[in-house]
């Protein structure tokens, strides 16, 4: 019903939907939406739970809101060890018990296959994390001048709203003791930058190391010469990075860190993309190697490679793969890869636009296995067609989104590929976002 403040209402939370957010239904006699019913998405509520709500936002479709107050909390409320959950944009689920996030999790990826693809599917049951908390070890942190001192901290959900932070309890212990030194000399304003907008914190687990990157619009080199030694007297510092507005790079140390993998040593530089939660990419990588099903002979080809993450574990175990990447760095970073582990059947192209995937595409002949890891925005349907035109007998396809998943899914579906399996995994516990890996087969023809 309608509260005494304006906009407020009282509302029963039916779902939880992609993103975190609960959904309700305002009935058309509260008066609000011009006698129509509307959807109304909340953050940080469960399903059946009655909350009091205000709006915030109202669109055509659909209203937002922000809580108020938990009337009648889920027997599945949890309450958030982060001292910010609910205003900091990074996590969306600490309210929500370990179970009963994988449980939403399953029924999203479910409803998100049917709604988008309409494809009736049933997953397997989803590979969680061993630990839900301190598991990053990579993390991304805005900065904010005010006066003389710096404060670093996160975006408010929907905003550009700064949120500080001192600690952050999905990082790893390491990263969060980084953040803690880091305190007094962000106080003192890191006066060899010139307007820092963000700083990159990046740790290894293996060689327990840590790589810091700043982006900022200028910086002295005598002062970043000089933060550099005095940070690397209290803690594993391998090296420091800072990228200006005028495209300028300077480093102390070394501008990477060496990560494993099974039985394999990767380079990972300061802009190349890297899962950051290395333990489920084990995982990941286990069941892609499951599904592959090489027997030493198959042509693999595979697209969004990154800096060989997944693709050299698979050169390993068939003749030969063929690569393409978008990002030099990434490139640069498969290449010494493959010759640091002697994986020498091995190939990455570097190309950017999908003219030049094309024409590499056209040269290709025989490919047994297709592997697929796009980004959020899934793959292009240009992409998908030039897969297709290949003819390979199975597909396999790494998603970190449902819904660009079951719309690329769907075009593979209808030109002639049939779905096998579906593991999701909770790679980012804490967190509304997936792992999906699909295998795929093409149909037998009659």
């Amino acid at each position: 019903m309608m509260g005494s403040a304006e906009g407020e209402l009282t509302l029963k939370i039916e779902k939880l939907i992609y993103g975190g957010w609960g959904l309700a239904r305002c009935d058309p006699g509260h008066g609000l939406f011009h006698g129509k019913q509307k959807v109304v998405l909340v953050p940080d509520v469960l399903p059946g739970e009655e909350v009091r709500v205000k709006l915030i936002s109202r669109r055509k479709d659909y209203a937002k809101a922000i809580l108020i107050d938990v009337l009648t909390p889920s027997p599945y409320r949890s309450h958030p060890p982060c001292p910010v959950f609910g205003t900091c944009g990074g996590c969306h689920l600490q309210h929500m018990d370990k179970s009963a996030q994988v449980t939403y999790k399953q029924a999203v990826l479910e409803e998100t296959l049917q709604r988008i693809g309409q494809i009736t599917a049933s997953p397997q049951p989803i590979m969680t994390a061993p630990d839900p908390y301190y598991y990053r070890h990579r993390v991304q942190l805005r900065l904010l001048r005010e006066g003389q001192s710096l404060k670093m901290g996160f975006y408010q959900r929907e905003s550009h709203h700064l949120v500080p932070v001192k600690g952050c309890t999905i990082l790893h212990p390491e990263l969060e003791g980084v953040m803690k030194s880091l305190q007094e000399p962000l106080l003192n304003g890191l006066p060899f930058l010139f307007n820092p907008t963000e700083m990159h914190l990046q740790y290894s687990i293996h060689s327990t190391q840590v790589l810091i990157v700043f982006y900022a619009e200028g910086v002295k080199p005598e002062g970043l010469t000089e933060f550099y030694t005095h940070l690397k007297k209290q803690m594993p510092l391998v090296g420091i990075v800072v990228y200006t507005k005028n495209k300028r790079r300077e480093v102390r140390g070394q501008p990477f860190l060496l990560h494993r993998l099974k039985d394999m040593s990767f380079r990972i530089s300061d802009q190349t993309f890297a899962q950051p939660n290395w333990t489920m990419n084990e995982l990941i990588t286990n069941k892609l190697l499951e599904y592959a099903q090489l027997k030493g002979e198959e042509t693999v080809l595979e697209l969004y490679s990154g800096m060989g993450n997944f693709g050299l574990s698979l050169a390993q175990r068939s003749r030969y793969v063929i690569a393409v990447e978008s990002s030099p760095q990434a490139v640069q970073d498969a290449r010494y890869n493959a010759q640091l582990n002697h994986v020498t059947n091995f190939e990455i192209y570097h190309l950017k636009a999908e003219k030049g995937l094309a024409r590499l595409l056209k040269k290709l002949s025989a490919i047994d296995l297709v592997f697929l890891d796009p980004p959020r925005q899934g793959a292009s349907f240009n992409i998908l067609k030039q897969v297709c035109r290949l003819q390979s007998p199975r597909i396999l396809y790494l998603s970190c989104d449902p819904t660009t998943l079951a719309r690329d899914l769907r075009f593979l579906l209808q030109r002639g590929y049939q779905l096998r399996q579906i593991q999701p995994f909770d790679f980012l516990p804490q967190t509304y976002h997936l792992e999906i890996l699909v295998q795929l087969e093409k149909k037998a023809k009659v």
